[in-house]
């Protein structure tokens, strides 16, 4: 199995979130902060 990498597009940007919500879930995280706008500001800001 080949892998491929792509740059994460801003407009995949909330469902990539999601799918790093999910997995923490599965790894037993517990939601006692929203991650989501820390998330968004993490990832804009790294593309520089």
């Amino acid at each position: 199995m080949e892998l491929q990498y792509r740059q994460l597009a801003e407009q995949k940007l909330d469902e990539f979130i999601e799918m790093r919500i999910a997995q923490l879930r599965e790894e037993g995280a517990t939601e006692q902060i929203d991650i989501k706008p820390g998330s968004w500001l993490y990832f804009l800001c790294s593309e520089m």
